[in-house]
């Protein structure tokens, strides 16, 4: 449905559309905020890119499936996409995520059992230097969309008491 592992997540546990399609920005707030606490203006702007490249012929909705337009949500290093240089960057690619579970720390048993900051922030960084030495198109134009939604899986899913994100909620969501 989506580029966005949260999104498709929020849309397989019925807080969005389960179909994906016709979603407006109540139907967003209402989501992230009964799912997760955020507050009702934190997806404002996102939203507001979602729409610019709607597909639904209504100016106010969007599908998610819009969300693959290139450099409006989806972007050249993903987490657990392809680059649309190669041609799908909607469908969940096993070969990216394996590299970023391994750089989370996913299934090393030796390893911390939470995600921090600072490892999420090194998985960040290797997956965009790979995604600039495979793709001679690279290019990411707005890191906010990169950084963002490390931002919003770090902060729905952060545990005080461990000090990061439990692996086992990476693994689930992705």
């Amino acid at each position: 449905r989506s580029p966005c592992p949260m999104l498709n997540s929020m849309a397989n546990h019925g807080w969005l559309p389960h179909d994906g399609k016709n979603i407006d920005l109540v139907t967003i707030q209402t989501a992230f905020q009964a799912a997760m606490g955020f507050s009702t203006e934190s997806f404002v702007g996102i939203t507001q890119q979602a729409l610019a490249v709607s597909t639904t012929g209504n100016s106010s909705t969007f599908h998610l499936r819009d969300l693959a337009h290139h450099n409006a949500i989806e972007h050249d290093g993903s987490l657990s996409r392809n680059d649309q240089f190669f041609g799908d960057d909607l469908h969940f690619n096993p070969t990216i995520w394996a590299a970023t579970a391994r750089r989370y720390g996913i299934r090393v048993p030796s390893s911390s059992p939470v995600i921090t900051v600072k490892t999420a922030a090194k998985a960040r960084a290797a997956r965009v230097k790979d995604a600039k030495v495979f793709n001679p198109a690279f290019n990411l134009m707005d890191q906010s969309g990169s950084i963002g939604g490390t931002s919003v899986f770090l902060t729905a899913f952060w545990d005080d008491g461990a000090g990061g994100v439990p692996k086992d909620y990476a693994h689930v969501l992705f």
